[in-house]
């Protein structure tokens, strides 16, 4: 018998499933190959809970080995386990497929009586449940999920009191915000107060409070026909049969015509409040459609009207019964001490930020910051209108300084091949070894595999392999990627015992080679630092090698490289393959520096590889992020130097700046260590030792540091294990700036300017895959 555990359990981690769901029999799975969704039906002895199918599902739809797109698990009880406990899971199925049903059946209660199951509303909405055929989905429901013939009625409160507090906590889980609807609902006496009220208030940003747009109602002034009395409702909670309702909205087209008789208007005003849109059809005659025509772009409109369907569009339309103009809530910064934000993005990095320079610059004037830094990626494109916006505030009154900057894509060209000290001849004693781990943090994750070869006198002459027990699950994507599983490790070695191993197959005075060698060493060292032991191996990295001498390669991984140098194939991500192949390879370019240069020793290495960088090597490498700002008129000359040199000299995908040109043109700017894909930062998560974090950060002006918010996708893709490790890496760069007496920013890495924007680069953020 298939069971759910069994079949899906090669693919996901079932640990957290629970045995009902593990143990229900697979009946039947439907496959779309086109669209490729798989449904499947499983027949549980107990009931699961929805949340619980639903997790599940989207475990499967995670596994890359079965590229999905969408799962679906229907499950399937015997009748017996029917009863009126399980109507919050069915109500939980139906939200899911039709989300106005949320409002409408909370707090509602349900009763079976025979083959009637008789549901008690507590805040209306039998229409719009007709309309939508509920009764007829849940009876479909229940018959799919427990083969019985069940009848669904409607009682209760049955109709929407739209005064009633309840049908505004159902607006609340339709659509809006909680905290927005909090602001309508403080303004008390709002028929009264909004007459005599002109002075639009502010709310204050402090402490990450941010909002949605919103609007002030007690400033609406009446524009056409009455002006609304109710309190506005989100514009994405509008359904074909809500009938009449009031709702606001800022207006982004507006277009107008006259009838063929001349006597009319007919107006077509699209607004949105950015939880929806709709267009508002007004048919009206020309004396009383003249203050219609004040309307642009931009104006915020109170509008109570009846909601319909328009045949001629084709669209759900609101026909306006009376409308007023009225002021969206201006958000404002009270902070006594204004911050100066030194890492924001306009609308000229390319496909990543929304907003323009002239937007951002307003913004911060208006809050009454005293400086702002422009840092585009690579680009300066936002310089002119930078200039521009800052000498139109200063003539109102609002002066503001901007920083000039970019946010750059450094490489490091000066990275040597060789760490640590050694003179071992060329023809002398390496080890060339590999590391398989269960993920990429060296301080959370462990070694599953070390694999290591002895190279003599330009031969491998010895080797060395073992798996290694990490005593901790191996994750689905990294067995999928390695082959080995949890019952491979199991009776390993332990970390300790392994690398007492190792290291007594290395010996003393082993210099030691690996592939990324940052990657390999950074685990050796902080698993030789758990178990009291030293790491004081001198080592070559081979990248920085390849990319210096292997110019036409199109990338550096070790199968490329391997391709390349025509060596065969191997089975590439297991240690002892890897370190073989490595081997192999690190024999050729020895052989081949030795030709080319003039090097005996392993301390020749890195002068040596100086000799190929004219070649081009240097577009190659890998690029960090960058914050480089100008502090006065030779540095904005210096950073259009490199800027330009990047995209002219040094393009590759990107426009790269190497260290060494930033070198000799630093003089007039300011470095800053950038966010997450900083080099800083990729150090301290890879776990470097505290000597060469010093030695990294020494290069920087000021080190920054971010909200942890932003760097939350390495908690989401696993690359972190949790929020506290991303803290922990703050408070090590602001260490690291303490030590070295540097300045250390708190910045945000602006890439949009309101809540409402964020969706906008979604967008962007979407297109490029």
């Amino acid at each position: 018998m298939n069971t759910f555990g069994s079949f899906f359990g090669t693919y996901i981690d079932c640990s957290n499933l629970p045995e009902p769901l593990l143990s229900g029999e697979l009946k039947q799975i439907q496959i779309n190959a086109k669209e490729r969704s798989i449904k499947a039906e499983i027949a549980l002895d107990a009931l699961v809970k929805r949340q619980t199918l639903y997790d599940a599902e989207a475990q499967v739809e995670k596994c890359k080995q079965l590229r999905l797109s969408h799962v679906q698990i229907s499950p399937k009880y015997s009748a017996a386990l029917f009863n009126v406990k399980y109507y919050p899971e069915l109500v939980i199925e139906l939200k899911r497929h039709e989300a106005t049903m949320n409002g409408i059946l909370l707090d509602s209660t349900a009763t079976l009586v025979q083959d009637t199951l008789t549901i008690e509303l507590k805040h209306g909405g039998k229409r719009l449940l007709q309309s939508k055929h509920a009764g007829h989905v849940l009876s479909q429901l229940i018959q799919e999920e427990f083969g019985l013939n069940v009848q669904v009625s409607f009682t209760g409160r049955l109709e929407v009191d739209d005064s009633s507090s309840q049908y505004q906590e159902m607006q609340i889980h339709q659509a809006e915000t909680v905290r927005r609807l909090e602001l309508i609902n403080k303004q008390e006496d709002y028929e009264t107060s909004m007459e005599h009220q002109t002075t639009p208030h502010v709310i204050e940003v402090r402490e990450g409070n941010t909002f949605y747009p919103s609007v002030l109602l007690e400033t609406a002034r009446p524009l056409y026909k009455s002006l609304p009395k109710s309190k506005p409702a989100p514009i994405s909670s509008i359904t074909p049969d809500i009938g009449s309702l009031t709702v606001w909205g800022e207006i982004f087209s507006i277009e107008s015509r006259l009838t063929r008789d001349k006597q009319h208007k007919i107006f077509s005003i699209n607004i949105t409040d950015y939880t929806g849109s709709i267009t508002l059809k007004i048919f009206e005659n020309v004396p009383d459609s003249k203050p219609l025509e004040k309307l642009h772009n931009g104006v915020c409109v109170l509008v109570r009207g009846d909601v319909e369907y328009d045949k001629y569009d084709h669209e759900i339309v609101m026909r306006p019964r009376g409308m007023g103009t009225v002021k969206q809530l201006e958000v404002q910064d009270k902070a006594p001490a204004k911050r100066v934000e030194l890492h924001m993005h306009t609308n000229m990095s390319q496909m990543d930020a929304v907003n323009s320079a002239a937007d951002l610059i307003t913004r911060a004037a208006n809050w009454g910051h005293p400086a702002v830094a422009i840092t585009d990626h690579g680009v300066v494109q936002a310089f002119p209108e930078a200039m521009n916006t800052a000498a139109s505030l200063k003539k109102e009154g609002k002066p503001i300084k901007v920083i000039y900057g970019t946010e750059a894509y450094f490489v490091n060209d000066l990275v040597p091949a060789v760490i640590g000290d050694s003179d071992c001849p060329l023809n002398g004693e390496f080890i060339s070894f590999d590391l398989e781990t269960t993920g990429l943090s060296p301080k959370q994750e462990r070694m599953t595999e070390i694999g290591a070869v002895r190279i003599c006198d330009g031969r491998i002459t010895e080797r060395f392999d073992t798996f290694v027990n990490p005593e901790k699950p191996i994750p689905q994507k990294i067995t999928g990627l390695t082959g080995i599983t949890d019952n491979m490790v199991k009776d390993a070695p332990s970390e300790e015992e392994a690398l007492k191993a190792f290291y007594q197959f290395c010996g003393e005075k082993a210099v030691l080679v690996a592939h990324n060698a940052d990657f390999d060493t950074s685990f050796l060292r902080a698993a030789a630092k758990r178990h009291h032991m030293d790491f004081s191996y001198p080592y070559i990295d081979s990248i920085p090698m390849c990319r210096t001498m292997l110019t036409d390669i199109k990338n550096y991984k070790l199968d490329t490289v391997a391709k390349y140098l025509h060596l065969g194939n191997f089975n590439h991500h297991r240690a002892c393959d890897d370190a073989e192949m490595l081997g192999q390879i690190f024999i050729l370019l020895l052989q081949r520096l030795q030709e080319d240069t003039k090097a005996k020793t392993v301390k020749d290495i890195n002068t040596s590889l100086a000799s190929y960088h004219s070649k081009g090597g240097t577009k190659k490498m890998k690029s960090y992020h960058q914050i480089i700002l100008v502090r006065n008129q030779t540095g904005l000359k210096n950073l259009y130097k490199l800027v330009s040199m990047a995209h002219l000299k040094y393009f590759y995908r990107n426009p790269r700046i190497p260290k060494s040109e930033l070198i000799h043109y630093r003089e007039g700017l300011l470095i800053g260590s950038a966010c997450a894909a900083g080099e800083l930062y990729h150090a301290v998560f890879e776990g470097k030792p505290w000597n060469q974090l010093l030695e990294l950060a020494d290069f920087y002006d000021y080190l920054e540091i971010q909200p942890v918010g932003n760097n939350q996708f390495m908690v989401r893709d696993g690359s972190v294990p949790n929020v506290e490790t991303l803290q922990e890496f703050n408070r090590t760069i602001v260490k690291l700036g303490k030590a070295l007496h540097k300045p250390v920013v708190a910045t945000c890495d602006v890439h949009f300017m309101d809540p409402k924007d964020r969706d906008y680069r979604k967008i962007l953020q979407t297109a490029q895959g």
